[in-house]
């Protein structure tokens, strides 16, 4: 019990100098990381422990010490039996010991080179200077796409009012955060065999601004412009896995690919850009074809409003900002329900935590 309440000592000691170092040297932006420290329950879970280890060890090698196993020790060989046990339960212990050590340092190892090489993944946007937030709109007031787009712009207009905001947009969602929706594509010039399934891309729609705001790289062609939505004027733009595996070594722009089976010409949409790859898990995720819509897409003889490929009830809002992003979350509430008092924000924080 001595030693256990020694060890328990100097590790109390030695994981409160660990605390003040991650506190100190850490990244800035754990959650209530100035909050972490040792309290009184860390400190007597520390003496129960120490104590309950002592006294269990401690019982353990008292037990082997009387009792009937000893007596038949003594009669069957003395010292030399009960010496070879006592050498057996040591070899052993050590060894067990030896290969749990060995066990745990392989895996701290294999541990700290995932995260080295997770932390030299391009998550391709900028995380620094970026709010971001979720909003989903009712069914109710807002039936159809044009109602969502107009609420998507008016509520844009509005953030980038704000002082301190450069740029704003809008999105289905946010990559990195594990939410996706996709669908099965005609590619023009890679057409499925009849019985063959079709190439399955995600897909989102996404504002003028948004790649801006979030920092996506343009690597060919432009981003949306608002006639791309008031006009349902049927452009897309792709990202450079997608375009990469349909057209290595050629352009992608002017390409066109379809949700499903093109019915009619008036069907087909056509690529005027090409970003950067994007991730939809974490960042230990591989890149994600993606194709991006504008905020309507093209309406279609069955469907009169093309809701099928207009912004859904649930979007993502992204700022690019000149200041601390967590700084003007009351002032994103604020314009949010100024326009509609009854919608819920969710998950209002930096791209950096995300």
């Amino acid at each position: 019990i001595a030693l256990g309440l020694i060890a328990g000592a100097v590790s109390l000691g030695l994981s409160a100098i660990a605390v003040e170092l991650v506190k100190r040297y850490g990244p800035g932006d754990i959650p209530r990381l100035d909050q972490v420290g040792l309290d009184a329950r860390v400190l007597l879970f520390a003496l129960a422990l120490s104590v309950v280890t002592g006294a269990a060890l401690g019982g353990l090698s008292a037990l082997r010490g009387v009792g009937h196993r000893l007596t038949l020790a003594l009669k069957e060989g003395g010292r030399t039996t009960v010496g070879k046990e006592k050498n057996r339960l040591r070899s052993a212990l050590v060894a067990s010991q030896v290969a749990l050590g060995l066990v745990l340092l392989i895996g701290c190892g294999l541990l700290l080179r995932s995260l080295d090489r997770i932390a030299g993944v391009d998550p391709g946007f900028v995380p620094e200077g970026r709010l971001s937030f979720n909003l989903s709109l009712p069914q109710v007031k807002y039936p159809t796409g044009e109602d969502r787009a107009r609420f998507a712009e008016r509520l844009i207009e509005r953030l980038e009012a704000l002082p301190g905001v450069n740029e704003a947009g809008v999105v289905s969602y946010l990559p990195l955060t594990g939410t996706a929706s996709g669908a099965g594509y005609t590619v023009e010039g890679h057409e499925t065999a009849d019985e063959a399934l079709p190439q399955v891309f995600m897909h989102a729609n996404a504002s003028p601004g948004y790649f801006e705001a979030l920092g996506v790289r343009l690597l060919e062609g432009r981003t949306f412009e608002p006639a791309d939505h008031r006009n349902r004027s049927g452009s897309v733009i792709v990202t450079e896995t997608l375009a990469d595996s349909l057209w290595p070594g050629d352009s992608a722009i002017g390409k066109r690919i379809v949700q499903g089976v093109p019915e009619t010409a008036e069907d087909w949409y056509t690529i005027v850009g090409v970003v950067n790859e994007l991730r939809v898990g974490g960042l230990e995720s591989d890149p994600t074809p993606m194709v991006f819509k504008p905020l309507l897409g093209i309406a279609t003889e069955e469907e009169e409003h093309g809701d099928s490929d207009d912004l859904g009830l649930g979007m993502s809002l992204v700022l690019r900002t000149e200041v601390a992003p967590e700084s003007l979350a009351s002032a994103v509430r604020s314009e949010v329900w100024a326009l509609d008092p009854d919608l819920p924000i969710t998950r209002l924080m930096p791209m950096r935590e995300i």
